[in-house]
Parts: C-alpha cells; sequence; structure tokens
C-alpha cells in the first residue's frame, strides 16, 4: 500500500526490480476513495524492489523486500 498525505492530486507509482527492469506503472488520481493506493506483487517474484512514487510537488523510492 501506498499511503498519500493528500488526497486530489496525480500520482505516478513505478516499481523497478534490482535489475533497473519497470515492473508496475501507474499514473492515477488519488482520492480519498483509493487512498491508500493498492499494488498487487502476488505474481512478483521474491526479491528486491524499488518503489518510486511522484506527485506534482515530490518524489520518494523505498526499498521493498518481498519474501
Amino acid at each position: 500500500q501506498v499511503l498519500l498525505k493528500e488526497a486530489g492530486q496525480q500520482v505516478a507509482v513505478q516499481v523497478h526490480d534490482v535489475q533497473g527492469r519497470l515492473i508496475y506503472n501507474v499514473t492515477t488520481e488519488v482520492t480519498w476513495r483509493n487512498n491508500p493506493l493498492e499494488i498487487n506483487s502476488s505474481e512478483w517474484l521474491a526479491g528486491i524492489y524499488l518503489i518510486t512514487v511522484r506527485t506534482a510537488s515530490a518524489s520518494k523510492t523505498e526499498k521493498l523486500i518481498k519474501k
């Protein structure tokens, strides 16, 4: 899940594996109904992923370890 501080903004979410391959990419408008955003990782292999969330005013990347 990706929880944003404010609803009503455009958000781009990208997930890359450790080899740099893009495995997930979505741009959506965040509302009170879909905050937090749900990312379905059930088909991803175990490993390390980098999740980048971008808004008009900020960008943040976090590491995710899937077991």
